[in-house]
């Protein structure tokens, strides 16, 4: 599955660095870390939030798990859960892609765990199950300016 041609579009604009790094399939940032033989803390695991009404990304390394009550206090939101699969696949619009790690491709806020944001560089999902995208965290943020 090729890479969407609507990232490749978004990084190419932005004029920042960035590598396309293909991959055997996975399934999973754990999956990822394995694959791409790096360190868990290197993989954005990227999760899609119901917040109250709409919808956020939070991202956080691969070793790391959600901490809902901190999520609710930064956001101010009163309900927080995760959507159901088919919900996430009308969201992206696709039953055969997992989702990227650049909300504004989907219009949506994106958050960032405090400690993922200290890392020198990462590797983002492309929205494929075959690609990864490399590039420096603090160009990361420029581009999607993400609540830490």
């Amino acid at each position: 599955m090729a890479v969407p041609k609507k990232l490749t579009t978004l990084l190419e604009k932005s004029r920042i660095p960035f590598e396309i790094i293909p991959h055997r399939v996975v399934f999973t940032a754990y999956d990822a870390a394995q694959t791409l033989k790096v360190k868990l803390s290197e993989i954005a695991k990227t999760l899609l939030v119901k917040i109250d009404r709409g919808y956020a990304l939070v991202i956080l390394s691969a070793d790391q798990n959600l901490d809902i009550k901190k999520l609710s206090k930064l956001t101010g939101a009163k309900k927080i859960s995760f959507p159901k699969e088919k919900d996430v696949m009308a969201f992206i619009k696709s039953t055969k892609a997992p989702i990227s790690s650049f909300g504004s491709l989907y219009d949506v806020p994106v958050i960032l765990e405090k400690k993922f944001s200290k890392v020198k560089s990462a590797y983002f999902s492309a929205g494929t199950f075959t690609d990864s995208v490399r590039m420096k965290l603090t160009d990361f943020m420029v581009l999607e300016q993400p609540a830490v």
